[in-house]
């Protein structure tokens, strides 16, 4: 009866550490693979814009006429109605705020990163990077991946609310060269996004950084500039 018994105990000894003492059955991972998916509750999505297009806003009312080899200097004052891509950047308190710790330190390390152009960090995180177009479908995808993208959209759509009837002062200088023999006519240009928010209103977005100032012929090609000065004051 011993050896029974001695039997008996190693086969409990394998239930309790592997729970069975029968070798598991090995099984083909991809086959009836059940992907998790988030699934939401009911509610209408909550996004912080319709829609956004970007392009370059002219800043020179009257251009200068190049051919190849010919310089001209464009320089530019002007107030128009829009915001500076840096100052929406740093209109994101609330919005930060609402981040857990992890989701945090992640946007810092984003913003970290941002050097004054359009790609401005609360909108990006929502899917709605404003340097390029952007739409409802494109924002999907990132309400997609976050429970609580609409709480954090609701909030976006709340900063840009509040800078919709914002101005801008514009000033500088850049120097144009012509790269044909047919003349044509240099105009100074910023690049610019223009929002359509979510009640219909208009916002435009300039960028904060002379990376993003060009000069553009007739035919709104680039031409070879140099000698840049650009700065953009909110008034």
């Amino acid at each position: 009866m011993a050896p029974l018994r001695f039997i008996a105990s190693c086969a409990l000894l394998l239930t309790a550490v592997f729970g069975s003492p029968f070798p598991l059955e090995v099984i083909d991972i991809e086959e009836g693979f059940i992907p998790i998916t988030l699934v939401r509750q009911g509610g209408d999505p909550v996004f912080a814009l319709n829609n956004s297009v970007v392009g370059y806003g002219r800043l020179t009312d009257v251009g200068i006429s190049v051919n190849r080899g010919a310089s001209a200097r464009l320089r530019f004052n002007v107030e128009v109605n829009a915001i500076s891509a840096e100052r929406l950047e740093n209109s994101d308190s609330t919005f930060e705020s609402s981040l857990n710790e992890e989701e945090r330190q992640s946007y810092r390390s984003r913003k970290s990163s941002y050097s004054g152009g359009l790609g401005v960090s609360f909108l990006g995180v929502l899917g709605a990077n404003i340097n390029k177009r952007v739409t409802k479908e494109s924002m999907e995808f990132a309400r997609s991946l976050d429970v609580n993208y609409d709480q954090k959209s609701t909030l976006a759509r709340k900063i840009l609310e509040d800078v919709v009837e914002s101005r801008v002062r514009i000033t500088g200088e850049l120097l144009a060269t012509g790269v044909d023999l047919i003349p044509t006519v240099a105009t100074a240009r910023v690049r610019t996004a223009r929002i359509t928010l979510a009640d219909n209103s208009r916002l435009s977005v300039v960028s904060s950084t002379a990376d993003d100032l060009v000069a553009l012929d007739s035919n709104n090609d680039p031409l070879p500039v140099s000698d840049k000065e650009y700065e953009v004051f909110d008034l």
